[in-house]
């Protein structure tokens, strides 16, 4: 039996969040099953997930304890303070989020808005931003100021922008 969509029987798709949600509908469309694999947690996908439109296995690392927390955006400024603990204990975060600016405003789930609460909360000199808007120079400014262990700043707000080809091991929270 012929159990292929389109010719495939198994497309598998690598970095998911480089692909938009046309492009991936159309590689599910071509294929009988399909495989999504990212280490970067991707909002649709966990919603897609906890939906349960899309199931999800998680592979678990020997190399060191990692803590997931599921919050809603309800609870930004609890969000927040709990951040801000963590920062003053020497913490590093890289903040992701869907859009640069627009969208659902009252929850401020854009770059720019999201920039903007940080910065109010924890000062100018804690918090850079980054985002493909942005110029080349502009972008490795930023990012050259939160990889400095020496800088106070210790949260990158962006889109998924941080995490191509970025690696600095100091950061160890990341919130999508």
């Amino acid at each position: 039996a012929d159990n292929t969509k389109g010719g495939l029987a198994l497309a598998i798709v690598d970095e998911e969040q480089r692909f938009g949600v046309r492009q991936r509908q159309v590689l599910t469309n071509c294929a009988a099953n399909s495989l999504f694999m990212s280490a970067t947690p991707i909002p649709r996908s966990i919603s897609l997930m906890r939906s349960g439109l899309m199931d999800s296995t998680i592979l678990q690392s020997e190399n060191r304890h990692v803590e997931t927390t599921i919050v809603t955006s309800d609870n930004l400024e609890k969000v927040v303070t709990v951040l801000q603990k963590k920062i003053d204990a020497g913490s590093k975060c890289f903040w992701v989020l869907p859009r640069i600016q627009g969208g659902d405003d009252s929850h401020k789930s854009n770059v720019i808005e999201r920039y903007n609460v940080l910065v109010t909360a924890f000062g100018k000199e804690r918090v850079c931003c980054i985002h493909g808007q942005m110029n080349v120079k502009d972008r490795e400014e930023e990012l050259a100021r939160f990889s400095d262990s020496s800088s106070e700043v210790a949260v990158l707000v962006g889109t998924t922008v941080i995490e191509v080809g970025i690696d600095i091991p100091d950061v160890n929270i990341l919130i999508v």
